[in-house]
């Protein structure tokens, strides 16, 4: 019992020095530094599950939608393959 207190009292010794000391020390870092003011500018939240869920996402989504629109033949679209397959080739190797 004693070795298992002696083993957890380690670890959270680890886990407090990496959080505390650690991460603060790489976060002050200039590399580190400009990487957070470049995501700040642009307001995204590292910390977000999807990229979805980032607020600059949806100004993303809109020049897609203008771009496949304005250039629909350079975007792949799936439903369209057959339409676009030359006349000879056999539709069906793709599927």
């Amino acid at each position: 019992m004693m070795y298992a207190s002696l083993r957890l009292a380690c670890w959270t010794s680890v886990a407090a020095a990496v959080w505390l000391v650690i991460l603060p020390w790489v976060t002050a870092r200039p590399h580190m530094q400009r990487r957070i003011d470049f995501l700040e500018q642009r307001r995204i939240d590292p910390s977000a599950m999807f990229y979805t869920e980032v607020e600059s996402m949806n100004e993303v989504r809109q020049r897609m939608a203008q771009l496949r629109e304005q250039h629909s033949a350079e975007f792949w679209n799936p439903f369209a393959a057959d339409e676009r397959l030359p006349p000879d080739r056999d539709n069906r190797s793709l599927h």
